[in-house]
C-alpha cells in the first residue's frame, strides 16, 4: 500500500501569530494591515512623483546646455553598452541601435531638463545636500552593495568627483520632490491593491531616480 500524503493543516490562531513575532492573532492582523497601508502609501507617493516630473517636463521648455547634454548622453550610452549582450543579425542590430539611440537621446534631454528645474527650485527654496547626508548615502550604499569591502568602496567613491556629483544630485532630487509633494494638494482617492499593482507595472521609476549631472 502506497503512503497517502495529506496536505499539512495550518491552524490560524495565536500560536501562528506568535511564530511571526506577534502576541496574538489580533496584533498580527493589525500589523499586516499596517504593512499593507504603508506599501500603498509608498506606491501612491511614487506615482505622484512620476506625475509631477511628467508635468514639469511638459510645462517647461528650457534651453539645454550642450555640454551637460553630451555628458549625460555618453553616460547613458556607457550604461546601456555594459548591459547589452545582443547577438542579433546586423540588420536587426542596426535597427535596434537606432531605436536605442533615439530613446537615449530623449532620456538624456529629460534628465538634463529636470536637473535644471530641480536645481532652480532647490536654490529658490534653500534646499541643499549636506556633507553628512552625502557621507551617509555613500556608507549606506557600501553596506548594501559591498559588504566586507565598505572601507575600500567609500575611499574610491570619495576620490571620484563625477560619482560624488551624481550622488549629490540624486539626493537633492529626492529632497526637492519631497518638498514639492508636501506642497501639492492631493485629492484623497481609495485605490485597491490590484489597481495600484497595475499602475506600478507601467511606472518607469527611472524617470524619477536618475540625474547624473548637477
Amino acid at each position: 500500500v502506497k503512503e497517502i500524503k495529506e496536505p499539512l493543516k495550518v491552524n490560524v490562531d495565536d500560536k501562528l501569530a506568535q511564530d511571526f513575532g506577534s502576541k496574538n492573532m489580533q496584533e498580527f492582523k493589525e500589523k499586516v494591515r499596517g504593512d499593507l497601508a504603508h506599501q500603498n502609501d509608498h506606491f501612491a507617493v511614487t506615482i505622484l512623483k512620476r506625475d509631477i516630473t511628467d508635468s514639469l517636463v511638459k510645462k517647461y521648455n528650457l534651453p539645454l546646455p550642450q555640454g551637460m547634454l553630451n555628458d549625460t548622453l555618453e553616460g547613458l550610452k556607457r550604461e546601456a553598452l555594459s548591459k547589452s549582450s545582443n547577438v542579433d543579425d546586423k540588420g536587426k542590430k542596426k535597427e535596434k541601435d537606432k531605436n536605442s539611440d533615439d530613446q537615449l537621446q530623449k532620456k538624456a534631454q529629460r534628465m538634463v531638463l529636470l536637473n535644471i528645474i530641480f536645481s532652480r527650485f532647490a536654490k529658490k527654496h534653500n534646499i541643499s545636500v549636506s556633507e553628512e547626508e552625502l557621507t551617509s548615502a555613500i556608507e549606506s550604499q557600501a553596506k548594501s552593495q559591498y559588504p566586507g569591502q565598505e572601507k575600500m568602496f567609500i575611499e574610491q567613491y570619495q576620490q571620484n568627483p563625477e560619482a560624488l556629483s551624481a550622488l549629490r544630485g540624486k539626493i537633492l532630487e529626492v529632497k526637492v520632490l519631497n518638498e514639492i509633494v508636501s506642497k501639492v494638494k492631493i485629492d484623497e482617492k481609495k485605490v485597491s491593491v490590484t489597481e495600484l499593482g497595475k499602475v506600478m507595472k507601467t511606472l518607469d521609476t527611472g524617470n524619477i531616480n536618475h540625474h547624473d549631472a548637477h
